[in-house]
C-alpha cells in the first residue's frame, strides 16, 4: 500500500486492510520483515537518512507488525 493511501484511508479501514493482506500469508510460509524506517514521517523518526513528510506514524507502523501475529517469522530487520 502507498503510504499516501494509508494516511487517506480511516484508521479502521488501514486495520482492515492491513489484517485482509496479511491473512492472505499461509501459516506454512515463512514470513521475513523488513522495516525501511524511510517510511516513517520524520516526526517520528528524525534521523532518518531520506527524511519525507507524510510518512505513516507509529500507529501504522504498529499495526503492521501486530497484523504478522502468528505468522511463521523467520527474521526480520530495520533499515
Amino acid at each position: 500500500l502507498p503510504a499516501w493511501d494509508i494516511l487517506n484511508m480511516s484508521n479502521e479501514r488501514f486495520v482492515q486492510r492491513i489484517t485482509e493482506m496479511a491473512g492472505s500469508i499461509g501459516s506454512h510460509e515463512n514470513v521475513y520483515v523488513s522495516l525501511d524506517i524511510d517510511v516513517c514521517d520524520p516526526a517520528y523518526a528524525p534521523g532518518t537518512g531520506t527524511p519525507e513528510t507524510g510518512g505513516l506514524s507509529p500507529f501504522h507502523v504498529l499495526h503492521v507488525i501486530r497484523a504478522l501475529k502468528g505468522k511463521r517469522i523467520v527474521g526480520a530487520d530495520v533499515v
